[in-house]
């Protein structure tokens, strides 16, 4: 494959700093890399965007990705201008993670103002037992991750199997704790 072969950058997460690697399709060794030191949350950044994350608990480590665009483009009529210098829509994306105070604290400080929050709502209230036995979260605290954030709007997914062909009281009960969800419209199928 020679110098076209695929290369992919792997990180590795140290709370304050990441240890990254680069492997090559057809070597059999990854080339350690630079190490790069995490502030304020940052492990990717980019002349228009930056990338936070935090660590949270799912009986193993797991994140959670804030996206901040710094800037957005301007569309006018048919032509697209330069950047502008004015903050983008920040997006936070979080899944797989337990409902514990220090959980709930960190999701909220990296979700903060955001536009728009993803994160898992898996388990109805009445199904509490089980959530905090497949360490997931209840509606209520997603729904309450959200409010605490003061995100603009929530979308709720991951939800447990179980209610498959429910997903309506699943968004019933999520719109009981807040006002900021965000429902998907039910697909109609072509006619004919």
């Amino acid at each position: 494959m020679e110098d076209r072969a695929p290369k992919f950058i792997v990180h590795e997460w140290y709370e304050d700093h990441l240890k990254r690697w680069q492997i090559t399709a057809g070597q059999t060794r990854a080339m350690p890399l630079e190490t790069v030191v995490i502030q304020d949350g940052v492990v990717h950044q980019e002349a228009g965007f930056v990338v936070r994350a935090t660590q949270l608990d799912h009986g193993v480590p797991v994140m959670a990705y804030a996206y901040e665009p710094r800037c957005r483009p301007k569309v006018r009529g048919d032509q697209m201008d330069v950047l502008e210098k004015e903050p983008g829509e920040k997006v936070v994306y979080a899944t797989d993670f337990r409902d514990s105070p220090d959980n709930i604290r960190k999701l909220s400080e990296l979700a903060r103002d955001a536009h728009t929050l993803f994160c898992e709502a898996s388990f109805l209230v009445a199904d509490r037992d089980q959530a905090e036995r497949t360490q997931h979260l209840t509606t209520e605290t997603c729904a309450r991750i959200a409010n605490l954030a003061d995100v603009r709007q929530l979308v709720a997914f991951h939800f447990s199997h179980r209610y498959e062909k429910q997903r309506d009281r699943v968004y019933q009960e999520l719109q009981k704790y807040t006002d900021r969800l965000v429902i998907p419209r039910k697909r109609t199928p072509p006619p004919g």
